[in-house]
């Protein structure tokens, strides 16, 4: 448990970087590309659909990411969502 404990804080700390970075890029340009629209389209998607009955490979993994989605637009709201999303913050096929 130490071990783990020792990599959480570089971990929160990439984390929180690539999310200033991000939201710097996103500021800089103005706005976001077409691939990242997608990606904030698709998060917005999983965010707001209701519990439907996903396939076996994916179920786990999008139950995982739309908790998460969940928890970031209900602490933090739905700017950091996108910018979440446009980070790369999610699993790449969900």
């Amino acid at each position: 448990a130490s071990q783990r404990n020792q990599h959480q804080p570089s971990s929160i700390d990439s984390a929180i970087t690539k999310l200033l970075t991000t939201a710097k890029t996103i500021k800089l340009r103005e706005g976001v590309k077409p691939h990242e629209r997608k990606r904030i389209q698709e998060a917005f998607d999983i965010l707001t659909k209701l519990s439907e009955p996903p396939s076996l490979k994916t179920g786990e993994r999008r139950e995982s990411y739309q908790h998460f989605l969940k928890r970031i637009n209900n602490d933090c709201g739905p700017q950091m969502v996108i910018i979440s999303a446009v980070g790369g913050n999610q699993p790449s096929q969900v």
